[in-house]
């Protein structure tokens, strides 16, 4: 009963401890849910160079919880093969996407609202790091993003 006390409150300390020291400072703050949280580079970045009135068509995102601003998911509408994208950019007056780069390499329907609108501009491109939930993992993931201004509406 000794060692199962010992095993049950070393593993409390231990996860006390990764839990709180996140929380001590924006640093560790910041760290902690580039590692953990799949979305939250991306939000960051995103937060950095869209205006605040920014409503974004997001082909990776689909956490909405990150994200400062209103955002449109493909994730939740990709199985609505009628789904005319272009025209849901005129519908909810979307003035960004958020695409994967190259944009060869982007879903089809993300690609014909580029072609839609031929007048749009290129904000910026980044390599950001992709959250995974296991603690111990030292595998990461990045993908790199483009966001776009879109001047069709």
């Amino acid at each position: 009963m000794k060692l199962e006390l010992v095993i049950v409150l070393s593993i409390s300390i231990f996860i006390i401890f990764f839990l709180t020291s996140a929380s001590l400072n924006q640093n560790s703050y910041n760290k902690f849910m580039t590692k953990s949280a799949d979305g939250y580079s991306e939000a960051v970045w995103l937060d950095e160079i869209l205006p605040k009135n920014a409503v974004f068509l997001s082909e990776n995102s689909r956490s909405h919880a990150l994200f400062p601003r209103k955002f449109i998911s493909i994730r939740q509408l990709i199985e609505d093969e009628s789904l005319d994208f272009v025209e849901l950019v005129y519908k909810e007056k979307v003035t960004h996407i958020v695409i994967s780069y190259p944009t060869k390499d982007s879903h089809k329907k993300m690609r014909d609202v580029l072609d839609h609108c031929k007048n749009h501009e290129v904000l910026g491109t980044k390599n950001v790091q992709r959250g995974v939930r296991n603690p111990f993992s030292k595998w990461r993931a990045y993908m790199d993003l483009q966001v776009i201004k879109l001047n069709c509406i």
